[in-house]
């Protein structure tokens, strides 16, 4: 019984900090998190649940038509040898971040206020081979409840994460073949 109690404190504690958390404390433990993910890419659905505490539905939602389309190429394409490339959505780069390689660094700059809506700066930096190569990409936050989400990320070379997502939808619902609402609507969409 006290094992449970302190489980129950534990948990509660847990979830009046981040309910008290600022847009910067949240936008640092998303990029902690992130760094220690075992994917690259967009997330499969098994792995929806190491994002899900931290992107906003319209994300998840987009997440999960790459995963409808993945589902098509798979059935469309599984043994064809006719076609030596990689899977549209194979699980390459980093879609959180404005550089396919990722980040080795980063620290949080300044938030701000567009539109209504949150935005945290994020200073990233990718080192490779001794140099290093710096950028800001600027995360914007809505609230969920009493709680902060991503709702999306501006890259800083143009162009943001919900943009990149569907323009990618788009193409390879080309090379799919066929119209991308009908094939790709995700039965899971609108789940929470």
């Amino acid at each position: 019984m006290l094992r449970l109690i302190t489980i129950l404190i534990f948990v509660t504690n847990l979830q009046l900090v981040e309910a008290h958390e600022s847009p910067r404390q949240f936008v640092q433990r998303f990029y902690t998190a992130h760094r220690s993910w075992p994917f690259r890419g967009v997330p499969y659905l098994e792995q929806e649940r190491f994002i899900s505490p931290y992107c906003g539905m319209e994300i998840i939602r987009i997440f999960r038509r790459v995963n409808d389309q993945r589902d098509l190429e798979e059935r469309k394409f599984s043994s064809d040898p006719k076609n030596p490339y990689k899977p549209a959505w194979s699980q390459q780069g980093h879609v959180f971040c404005d550089v396919y390689e990722g980040i080795t660094n980063f620290s949080i700059g300044r938030q701000f206020t567009v539109k209504g809506r949150m935005v945290v700066e994020a200073h990233l930096e990718l080192v490779e081979q001794g140099k290093s190569y710096p950028w800001t990409d600027r995360v914007i936050l809505d609230r969920a409840g009493r709680n902060w989400v991503i709702a999306d990320i501006e890259y800083s070379g143009g162009g943001s994460l919900l943009e990149s997502i569907e323009g990618g939808l788009q193409q390879n619902a080309k090379y799919l073949g066929g119209d991308q609402r009908t094939h790709l609507k995700s039965p899971n969409a609108n789940k929470p």
